[in-house]
């Protein structure tokens, strides 16, 4: 866990700051509040659902059909245009695959980021 905690430090993730209470406890506590983080999170998942409905829509309207293979047939370069077309569709379903990956992790990553306002006993040795 401490490795975790040293990269996500390093990358500015989640920074952390110093607290010196009056005893003499330091403590380290996030820069970000929670507050922020949810707020980042939900920005996040709002942004790969828009970015999967507008690759659902282009996988939508771009479907090869019978029309298409008919067409292709007929045109010179119909197979080269059919065979690109075919590539297209394929990187956008690999795309959309990605992001409900993406999706997932993020709906676990708010479950293990989500802090509960809980107090904390800390046992301190004179």
């Amino acid at each position: 866990m401490a490795t975790a905690t040293a990269a996500a430090e390093r990358e500015g993730l989640f920074e952390l700051h110093m607290v010196r209470m009056a005893d003499g406890l330091v403590t380290a506590e996030p820069k970000l509040s929670q507050q922020e983080l949810d707020d980042a999170l939900a920005e996040c998942r709002h942004l790969i659902h828009a970015r999967s409905h507008r690759l659902e829509d282009y996988i939508e309207e771009n479907r090869i059909t019978a029309k298409t293979g008919i067409v292709a047939a007929v045109m010179p370069g119909g197979l080269i245009y059919l065979a690109v077309r075919k590539s297209q569709l394929n990187d956008a379903n690999a795309k959309l695959e990605n992001l409900q990956a993406d999706m997932d992790n993020l709906q676990s990553d708010t479950l293990a980021l989500h802090v509960e306002e809980a107090p904390i006993l800390v046992a301190r040795f004179p």
